[in-house]
């Protein structure tokens, strides 16, 4: 059965540029990680990083555990740029204004690489713009799915 329309909510696949202080937040946190394992130092270190990961880690994973936080991480870390190209159904894209674990710029650039796609900003919403504004994305939804414009 092929797919003919697709609606994509603040949709990972973009992977967000990662500046340097970024990267060395995320190897000092895998490197504490690594030596937490040791046995004395464990007693120790273990409680500072899960107050560590607690403050830093999105909701999302915070909210996750066990494979399903394996999952995230690996969504997140997936840039499907290529792949967007070959999406042949026709695609809504649904952005909060103000996401940012999915930022806004990553929608846009969906939307440039999926050809027959248009994307709808949600304004003043965040990264679950169809619970911050439900009415306004399930009718864009509708409109979408009945082949209005909107």
């Amino acid at each position: 059965m092929r797919i003919s329309k697709l609606v994509l909510i603040s949709s990972a696949g973009i992977k967000k540029p990662r500046t340097p202080k970024i990267w060395f937040k995320i190897y000092a946190y895998k490197f504490s990680k690594l030596i937490a394992k040791l046995p004395i130092l464990k007693i120790f270190l273990q409680p500072k990083l899960d107050v560590y990961r607690a403050r830093s880690g999105s909701a999302d994973y915070r909210n996750a555990s066990g494979i399903m936080r394996s999952i995230l991480v690996r969504i997140v870390n997936e840039d499907i740029r290529k792949l967007l190209p070959q999406v042949d159904a026709q695609t809504l894209l649904i952005w909060g204004e103000k996401d940012t674990s999915a930022p806004l710029a990553g929608g846009k650039l969906m939307q440039e690489l999926i050809y027959d796609s248009e994307i709808k900003v949600i304004p003043g919403c965040g990264h679950f713009p169809h619970i911050d504004n439900f009415a306004l994305v399930t009718a864009a939804i509708d409109n979408f799915l009945l082949n209005k414009l909107y």
